[in-house]
């Protein structure tokens, strides 16, 4: 498809998308990646995130948003229904990627009191009910495109659907949604509608997956944002009732560390240096380098995702899968539900749930190197398209 040419709309330059955008940029005449900043966040720029690229980049531009009208192949995060629209008009295929629509969010968070609501309440804000509308309508047309990252999204888009056209009921209930949990895979109902994923650089370790055995320690790791919904605490009490031996060790900074650090109590392990596990000890680490923790994953037992449903997708899970680290997780975390398997998921919050996982099982198994979501193969699928 040499001929061809791509506009791919984006907030920024992503380790998430780079495998992708490699993989449109070889197949294609003329491929580039549009972003409206060419910033990161302090803490982004701490572990390893950069502005560069090995493909075509640009920053947004009245010129760029002109071509986006005009460009074969439209790949958009950006949510511009007016582009999509203007589009559908010429027939000119459109690919939305789409994050959560209805993820919960926080409306009130003052004097150490968080109040929660759903995601869907979202649809009774006069704004965002026209937006949501028109998306609909865009769904109807033969040449605009969903992919959805991650069953949970999936299940926003479809339910949205439903409800704006017509089927009330869904306000208050999640409808049964079929989905072929692989790359691409088909929404039943939905022919436009495909699931995807972010995709992260391949490893450049073959080493295979390990088995767990129950006499030697649990080595178990957790890399992120210290934050509230992240439920590092699950993790935490979840380690102090484990029999079996076993380390933890937690990667990351934020406003719940010092919380987390004294939930620890007398596990936290004192003047440890660098990022090692201490038997029958909680370590905490600062942010290191993406390359540091990809290692760490190659030298750990399990991965540990406890997050609850403000997760999103979770591309952490897809990174410990490509190191041939088994995962644990949350049925809250887009990537652990779509790619892991039933037995080593657990409830958001359940202690007990996650403490018999790592207790009793003596070999967690994952998607071996999770090798079919790669970002070279989801250009190919989308070409296809």
């Amino acid at each position: 498809m040499k001929n061809v040419m791509i506009q791919f709309r984006t907030v920024g330059v992503s380790p998430h998308l780079n495998s992708f955008c490699r993989g449109l940029g070889a197949r294609v005449k003329d491929f580039r990646l549009v972003v409206t900043s060419a910033r990161y966040s302090a803490m982004r720029e701490k572990i390893g995130w950069s502005a560069k690229a090995d493909y075509s980049v640009a920053i947004d531009s009245d010129e760029l948003r002109a071509q986006a009208l005009e460009t074969d192949i439209l790949i958009d995060m950006l949510r511009e229904t007016q582009i999509f629209e203007a589009r559908a008009k010429k027939k000119k295929k459109t690919f939305y990627i789409s994050e959560r629509w209805f993820k919960p969010y926080v409306l009130f968070n003052r004097f150490g009191f968080a109040l929660k609501v759903s995601g869907i309440l979202r649809l009774l804000v006069p704004k965002y009910l026209k937006m949501a509308r028109r998306f609909v309508r865009l769904m109807d047309e033969s040449s605009f495109y969903v992919l959805p990252i991650g069953v949970h999204a999936v299940c926003d888009i479809v339910r949205m659907y439903k409800i704006l056209k017509g089927e009330w009921k869904y306000f208050f209930f999640k409808p049964v949604v079929v989905v072929d949990k692989h790359l691409g895979g088909g929404v039943k109902g939905f022919p436009r509608v495909h699931l995807w994923a972010y995709f992260v650089e391949s490893s450049v370790s073959s080493r295979p997956m390990r088995n767990l055995s129950s006499d030697s320690t649990l080595k178990i790791l957790w890399v992120g944002r210290m934050l509230d919904w992240k439920r590092v605490d699950v993790l935490i009490m979840a380690f102090r009732q484990l029999k079996r031996a076993a380390a933890l060790l937690l990667v990351g900074e934020g406003p719940e560390r010092r919380r987390l650090e004294r939930l620890s109590g007398p596990l936290k392990a004192i003047g440890v240096s660098g990022c090692q596990w201490v038997r029958n000890k909680i370590v905490f680490h600062d942010y290191v380098k993406s390359s540091v923790v990809r290692s760490l994953m190659r030298e750990a037992s399990v991965y540990v995702m406890p997050s609850n449903e403000e997760e999103g997708w979770g591309a952490v899970v897809s990174e410990a899968l490509r190191e041939g680290c088994p995962v644990v997780s949350t049925f809250e975390a887009g990537s652990a539900i779509t790619l892991l398997s039933p037995d080593v998921l657990f409830n958001s919050g359940d202690v007990k749930a996650l403490v018999q996982i790592l207790e009793v099982a003596n070999t967690i198994s994952s998607p071996d190197g999770n090798c079919e979501w790669s970002g070279d193969k989801a250009a190919q699928f989308l070409l296809s398209l």
